[in-house]
């Protein structure tokens, strides 16, 4: 997109709302698909109709470099954040806010995460944890900070289709150092742990985030960009 320009369709709210609506469809799309049992030719005609979806949609994006037109970094708005942003149809995604200073998050991992049978793969608990504890980091640490390390311990499986909660809190703040945890559990039984992790984030230097964000372009760039954990 060049100069990081909105399409003349519509306000930025609008073009959210639609963005998150496409994101929940294919969202919603994939997990049908990984358990899909249709014939052979219903599952090559569903092929061509996405490949012409892909054309459509593809004809004009953003480059790497280019923050999207519908994020707002100042606002905390990421519609595309791998763990929790809304339009993205690989996201779970998590919804948090803050309880008595822990960030509190809220997701359901469906079959398209699945690992073994009926259960969440460890990878995107993973996803999950580091998403909730960025959230801490970002609510107690002075500047953009960065994953360092992430320890889980799988205590029990997660199964699919189960509301969880990921609860984040802080564990101290040394110089650019910010030690987390967190944990997952199930709605249901919130006194169960099944997953449990141990972070370290580091707060950036400004020629750090110059460095790895300087040619980041559109509203928002530069050390904005750097927020993301």
């Amino acid at each position: 997109m060049d100069d990081h320009e909105l399409p003349d369709d519509g306000d930025i709210e609008t073009r959210r709302a639609a963005i998150t609506r496409l994101g929940e469809q294919l969202r919603e799309l994939t997990h049908v698909m990984v358990s899909t049992e249709m014939p052979t030719d219903v599952l090559d005609e569903a092929t061509e109709t996405l490949r012409a979806l892909t054309g459509t949609l593809g004809a004009k994006t953003r480059g790497l470099h280019e923050v999207p037109s519908v994020d707002d970094f100042d606002a905390g708005i990421r519609m595309f954040n791998a763990g929790s942003g809304p339009a993205n149809p690989t996201a779970p995604p998590v919804v948090a806010r803050m309880v008595d200073g822990r960030v509190i998050g809220r997701a359901t991992v469906g079959l398209a995460h699945e690992g073994h049978f009926t259960l969440a793969h460890g990878g995107i608990l993973a996803v999950l944890l580091d998403d909730v504890l960025g959230r801490t980091v970002i609510a107690h640490a002075t500047a953009p900070s960065m994953t360092a390390g992430l320890e889980l311990r799988y205590r029990k499986p997660v199964p699919l289709h189960t509301p969880l909660v990921i609860t984040g809190e802080l564990v101290g703040i040394e110089g650019r150092r910010v030690t987390v945890r967190g944990t997952i559990c199930a709605e249901a039984e919130p006194d169960v742990v099944l997953t449990e992790a141990d972070a370290l984030f580091v707060q950036l230097r400004e020629d750090q985030m110059v460095t790895m964000f300087g040619s980041t372009t559109g509203a928002g760039a530069g050390v904005a960009q750097a927020s993301e954990t």
